[in-house]
């Protein structure tokens, strides 16, 4: 999973920015292309940062640096078996 280029303060700032853009007649459109993010990135950063102050903000990437997350291994693949003999059953074994 990438990491965030953002951090917490710089999120909220962005939010409230396009806040107050919005509030003042501009479209969102315009919003988000000057701010440089999407639709959906704002829309999730709403989400995951609504009615945060900017002290918990600070507070959150201290412990995210404290804690980083740990990484996981891909998966390893090991295929079923497909061997058609082994699941069809003769015409002459059927059972009544």
């Amino acid at each position: 999973m990438p990491t965030n280029p953002y951090h917490a303060e710089e999120i909220l700032h962005t939010v409230r920015e396009a806040g107050v853009l919005i509030a003042h007649s501009r479209t969102v459109t315009k919003t988000y292309r000057q701010l440089g993010i999407t639709d959906h990135i704002d829309c999730r950063w709403r989400k995951d940062y609504r009615g945060m102050n900017l002290d918990q903000a600070k507070r959150l990437r201290e412990r995210e640096a404290e804690n980083p997350r740990p990484t996981v291994d891909a998966p390893t693949f090991t295929p079923r078996n497909t061997d058609c003999n082994l699941t069809k059953t003769k015409p002459s074994e059927k059972k009544p």
